[in-house]
């Protein structure tokens, strides 16, 4: 008698734990379909006017929602610190630190090449503020962006993106990558 309890205790108890690894298995395929990239980047430069940018470095968030089989929707803030070079008006040349904030609602679509490898495409509206010394000023445009995600687990994943938009200034085109963390 003693054997067949023991028989039984162990298949049940065996029993419940493939169908907790089941449950588990599938709650990870049934995650919510929400997600955090964070990310480094650097900054190009580039000459507007008679300013003439460097090369620069900053730290970006985006928070994304995927509300279909490869498309997602995202808000983006980024924060980016270059010097750049301008005319003081008297012909001298004087370098000034710059700060550069945007924030940018896009439409993300990552085509599946492989299991473990995707085209990230995005494209979006772009706000961004600018600080140059004591003068400030903001612009607007379109954003847009190309890049691969990798997937490292069903969790995360590295993701490097080119980054450019249709704002005026020194700044310039970026290049930027980090981990995206689903859950």
């Amino acid at each position: 008698m003693k054997k067949i309890v023991s028989v039984v205790s162990a298949g049940l108890l065996l029993f419940g734990v493939s169908v907790y690894a089941e449950e588990t298995e599938h709650q990870k395929e049934a995650s919510l379909p929400y997600y955090v990239t964070l990310k480094g980047a650097y900054t190009f430069g580039e000459k507007y006017k008679e300013e003439d940018g460097q090369a620069g470095y900053g730290i970006g968030i985006d928070l994304g929602y995927e509300f279909a089989k490869g498309f997602s929707i995202e808000l983006d803030g980024t924060y980016e610190k270059a010097d750049i070079d301008a005319d003081d008006g008297t012909g001298a040349i004087v370098t000034e630190s710059a700060d550069y904030y945007a924030t940018s609602l896009d439409l993300v679509y990552v085509y599946e090449m492989t299991e473990k490898l995707g085209l990230l495409a995005k494209a979006g509206f772009e706000y961004e503020y600018e600080k140059i010394g004591e003068a400030s000023t903001h612009d607007t445009g379109a954003s847009f962006a190309l890049g691969l995600e990798y997937v490292f687990d069903h969790a995360y994943n590295g993701v490097i993106e080119y980054e450019t938009s249709t704002t005026d200034g020194p700044k310039g085109d970026a290049v930027m990558a980090g981990v995206k963390f689903k859950f």
